[in-house]
């Protein structure tokens, strides 16, 4: 505790002094150096800043100076680069270097393109020198499109006798010729120059040329003449190729029509590939050309994908016609139209699949386009469309070729006979009883005689052939045809009305046949799928129906529409009659003569063409409609009549008794009673039988086929029209009225 008590008291008083002197020179030192701090901020406040501020702005115009003269050394080395590039273009030129001339004005265009300053337009040095490239780009499109022309040479005879103006609008040509100029190694200046029209842009509008002419010239020929004679001829360094149409050449068939084809197609892409098409442009530019032959062309976005090469480019621009032109022309052709020449459709896909593989080999057209391929895929599909469309080009020819020639049809069975309509369904037993106890009439399912035209007996006989071969394909075939025979009916009632219009409406002869035409196919169509529906597929339903109400209507409307016509015409030569008023005078009886002849002589000729035509039983109903309404009209016309002379009566019973021979007459068949006949089929006929009696009858004779209204003239006339005939026959006298009393 001592020790801790003398430790502590020495701490504070013996070593306090030493302390205390070194604690105030500490405080005197740093006296010292915040004088010396005050003195250097006096300084610098004073001296030093004035002279930062001035050296600020020196620094800053020397940057400024540092800037404009790394400007100018910029702008001086582009001038330069630009001064080279140009003399470099124009020394390629020169050496026929196109494609490296193309790229040195187009990196010239780029650098001027981008500004140095904000001021450049008012450099006069930048603008000559924009002026310069665009002086050396006209003239390089200049040469390249001339060199183009020279290299790339048509030559196209049209036909002998066509005049020159109008060689565009003729079809094929009779020679095309390419020549193509190959100078340098391997084509090394054609290619240059492709480049270099590619680089340029200008590659798409010689090509969009290159391919309207390819198009036009070159594929019909190779399409539609399988015979030609095609050869490359070598003269120095241009090839020609010549494409010639052998116009004495005989046709070949269908089944060497497509080999040669092929074989001149791929022979002509393999010599144009060789001579020009193989000619590659930069792949890299590639993007560049299609959007600038878009914006040339006017094509879709994204629409075409072109190679690197002219091929390629050639198969995008027309690769997708050129393969549909080939369905729809070669390879149709070469489809069999029967199923027993199905067979040698082998030899068909084995050139069609060296065709495509030879296309894929030079680029034309990309592997995975399988159009071709699958167009010779479904040999069954292509065989029944064809098949289809061959039944209705043929039918569609029947039915627009003329109505007026006919043939007769007997009322016999015209196919032979029928099988069972409906396999099955009633036990066999039963089925012998219904046939014993009912036996058909002999006239069931007959066709009454008449005349219809040659060209639809002809159809029907189509319709009966295409089913029968049906039977004898596959099941997709068969169901084809099947569709095509109904399709055939249903165009029918399309196409006839519309296309023979006029005909059948001016003449009634056509009409009848028309008529007869849609009966008859009725009638086959009743029982034409029957006949057919056990030896064809379960697929199809071989029905036909639903057609036949539709056809009748059809030859029905028309004939209807030639009876009414036939009907005002007989009417307008009745007019000329003026509603035999005064035939006492004699101008008057003379134009009622001349009237009825009138009426006589068109039913006369209907008579000659329509009882030859029609069923004899729709030609008794037709003249009946057209006699009846003469009838009809005489006796409406006489019983409006105020008054009828005596010699007007007597004129009027000459005028109308040829009417009752020459009408009879029209319906009456051998071992028939005209009078019957006439009663039967003219329903206005009693009408006009009491007229002739009451003009020539007196007034006992008129009450006694009165009798009160139950005799024979009350059953044609009405009371009012019998009181006007006997006010317009006799004269006011009280038998007269006595009678007119009667009549009620």
């Amino acid at each position: 505790m001592t020790i801790e008590v003398h430790q502590l008291a020495e701490s504070k008083y013996l070593d306090f002094k030493p302390n205390l002197g070194a604690t105030e020179k500490l405080e005197a030192r740093a006296s010292d150096l915040k004088q010396e701090i005050s003195d250097l901020e006096n300084k610098i406040n004073n001296k030093i800043k004035n002279q930062l501020s001035f050296s600020a702005g020196e620094f800053q115009d020397l940057n400024s100076k540092l800037a404009e003269s790394k400007l100018i050394y910029e702008g001086l080395e582009k001038l330069t680069m630009i001064t080279s590039l140009l003399q470099e273009s124009e020394r390629c030129m020169h050496a026929k270097q196109y494609s490296q001339a193309a790229s040195s004005l187009s990196e010239v265009e780029k650098m001027l393109k981008c500004p140095l300053t904000s001021q450049d337009a008012k450099i006069s040095i930048l603008a000559a020198l924009a002026t310069e490239v665009k002086v050396r780009k006209g003239q390089l499109d200049c040469l390249l499109t001339d060199l183009w022309k020279e290299f790339v040479q048509w030559n196209i005879k049209a036909e002998k006798n066509a005049p020159l103006q109008q060689q565009e609008m003729i079809g094929p040509p009779v020679k095309v010729s390419l020549c193509v100029s190959c100078e340098g190694n391997c084509h090394s200046e054609l290619r240059n120059l492709v480049i270099g029209l590619h680089k340029q842009n200008l590659l798409n509008m010689q090509m969009k040329t290159f391919v309207d002419r390819f198009k036009k010239f070159i594929v019909p020929l190779i399409v539609e003449y399988p015979v030609l004679d095609i050869e490359v001829l070598t003269a120095g360094t241009v090839k020609t190729l010549v494409i010639l149409r052998k116009e004495e050449a005989a046709e070949q068939g269908i089944d060497k029509a497509y080999a040669s084809v092929f074989s001149n197609l791929i022979y002509v892409m393999t010599e144009l590939s060789a001579m020009l098409l193989d000619s590659e442009f930069d792949a890299q530019d590639t993007d560049n050309m299609r959007n600038t032959s878009k914006d040339t062309s006017g094509s879709e976005p994204g629409s075409v994908d072109r190679g690197d090469t002219m091929m390629s480019w050639l198969g995008a621009e027309i690769g997708p016609w050129l393969l549909d032109q080939l369905q729809r022309t070669v390879i149709a052709k070469a489809v069999p139209t029967s199923s027993k020449d199905m067979d040698g459709f082998e030899d068909v896909i084995v050139q069609v699949t060296a065709l495509h593989e030879k296309l894929v080999e030079i680029g034309f057209i990309q592997a995975d386009n399988q159009i071709l391929l699958k167009s010779v895929e479904n040999v069954n599909m292509l065989f029944s469309n064809k098949k289809s469309q061959t039944i209705l080009v043929e039918a569609r020819k029947l039915m627009i070729s003329g109505l007026h020639e006919g043939v007769a049809v007997t009322d016999d069975k015209p196919m032979g006979e029928w099988p069972p309509l409906t396999p099955g369904g009633v036990k066999k037993v039963q089925r012998l009883e219904v046939a014993t106890n009912h036996q058909l009439s002999d006239n069931t399912l007959r066709m009454p005689r008449c005349r219809i035209s040659e060209s639809i007996q002809t159809l029907v006989s189509l319709a009966y052939e295409t089913l029968q071969e049906a039977t004898e394909s596959s099941p997709e075939c068969a169901l084809q045809m099947f569709l095509a025979v109904n399709s055939m009916f249903e165009i029918f009632c399309e196409v006839v009305p519309t296309h023979h219009g006029k005909t059948l409406e001016t003449f009634p002869q056509v009409a009848a046949l028309h008529h007869n035409n849609c009966m008859f196919i009725s009638h086959h169509l009743l029982t034409l799928g029957h006949q057919f529906a056990t030896r064809l597929p379960p697929i199809v339903n071989p029905t036909f129906v639903s057609l036949i109400q539709q056809i009748r209507e059809n030859g029905v409307e028309v004939f209807l529409a030639q009876i009414q016509r036939q009907k005002n015409l007989l009417l307008d030569c009745l007019e000329g009659a003026k509603g035999f008023a005064y035939l006492e005078e004699k101008a008057r009886g003379e134009a009622a003569g001349r009237a009825v002849k009138q009426v006589l002589l068109q039913l006369d000729h209907l008579q000659k063409i329509w009882k030859p035509v029609l069923p004899i039983n729709n030609y008794k109903k037709a003249m009946g409609r057209l006699i009846g309404c003469v009838v009809t009209h005489i006796t409406d016309c006489v019983c409006a009549l105020e008054d009828i002379a005596q010699t007007a009566g007597q004129t009027l019973l000459k005028l109308l008794s040829p009417l009752e021979s020459t009408c009879g007459e029209m319906l009456v068949l051998p071992g028939e009673a005209p009078p019957v006949e006439l009663a039967r089929h003219v329903e206005a006929w009693p009408r006009l039988a009491e007229l002739q009696l009451v003009l020539d009858a007196s007034l006992l004779a008129v009450g006694d086929r009165w009798a009160g209204g139950q005799g024979p003239l009350a059953l044609a006339f009405t009371p009012a029209e019998v009181r006007q005939l006997v006010r317009a026959l006799f004269q006011n006298t009280d038998r007269r009225a006595n009678l007119l009393a009667t009549i009620k």
